[in-house]
């Protein structure tokens, strides 16, 4: 099986025994296994999680992780389903951006920070921002088309700005 490494663009070759590759260019891991994510499928540096290399549509973010790191996610219109660990304090700028197909995500109470547009464009149809939210980045939801009910129970102490802007 071939494919493009979405850190570097090198053409990859999953080995059919393994089904297992590591670009040998910049070190990025990936999993032929396509039903769900593994540990293999991320790059995970100080409980940030920085990238995913995986071609599941179903995400399973390894617990331990901290936060999602800017940019981790977008653009992988491929995604369906992304399932969250208890403990995580962040999601960074523009971490799902683009996400297109991404219908459910569930935010974990103990969420503490929402990037900037860290939902801009997905699928997203129903929204629950935990009360333990403190701060919601300019545009984290804006051009959620199919948004038609979120849940904000935090509103009184966050300002929102353009956070769901063209919804």
């Amino acid at each position: 099986k071939k494919m493009l490494c979405s850190g570097c663009g090198s053409l990859l070759t999953i080995d059919p025994n393994t089904k297992i590759c590591c670009c040998e260019y910049c070190g990025s891991v990936y999993s032929a296994d396509n039903d769900i994510s593994n540990d293999a499928d991320f790059t995970i540096n100080a409980g940030t999680l920085r990238a995913y290399c995986g071609q599941s549509p179903v995400v399973i973010v390894p617990s331990g992780v901290l936060k999602i790191g800017e940019a981790c996610f977008r653009g992988m219109s491929f995604i369906a389903s992304v399932m969250l660990p208890e403990g995580l304090r962040e999601i960074g700028m523009d971490a799902f951006e683009g996400c297109t197909r991404l219908k459910e995500i569930l935010l974990p109470e103990g969420l503490l920070y929402i990037g900037g547009k860290a939902f801009k464009g997905t699928g997203i149809q129903t929204l629950r921002i935990p009360k333990s939210v403190h701060f919601i980045g300019d545009g984290a939801f804006q051009e959620c088309i199919e948004l038609t009910s979120a849940s904000l129970p935090a509103l009184d102490r966050i300002q929102l700005k353009r956070t769901f802007k063209l919804c």
